[in-house]
């Protein structure tokens, strides 16, 4: 009759103690994960609400352009400080558009203040066309 090596290791027939390291690792990781969505969340409204609501109100009232890709519309509008907003809108099943987003345009930290440039963004790094 052969014996078995014994190995001093018992894991049982579910793993032993492996979920009592894996379940405090995922709650760990969730919290952390809350956590810095809500920090972004909060440095976002409080560092840039009033540039925001600036271009919510400029696109609302006249619109330079319209753009779309496969999800999204794109508005620019020009604000009164010479610089360029961009509004960004999703259309509801309804037919209603909601407001997604929308920023002043800056590249190294300072508005982009030349049309072109704006349009350019949007054209290539959003994929998004003209609507006349």
């Amino acid at each position: 009759m052969s014996t078995r090596a014994y190995s001093g290791v018992y894991y049982g027939t579910n793993g032993g103690g492996m979920k009592f390291f894996v379940v405090p690792v995922i709650v760990i990781c969730l919290f952390s994960f809350a956590f810095i969505v809500i920090q972004l969340n909060l440095h976002s409204v409080a560092s840039h609400a009033n540039e925001s609501e600036a271009v919510k109100q400029a696109c609302g009232h006249n619109p330079l352009g319209t753009w779309k890709n496969e999800t999204k519309f794109y508005r620019i509008c020009g604000l009164p400080d010479g610089s360029f907003g961009i509004q960004v809108l999703i259309k509801n099943i309804d037919g209603t558009y909601r407001e997604v987003t929308s920023y002043i345009r800056k590249t190294s930290g300072k508005p982009v203040l030349n049309f072109y440039d704006v349009v350019r963004y949007i054209e290539e790094g959003c994929k998004a066309t003209f609507i006349p």
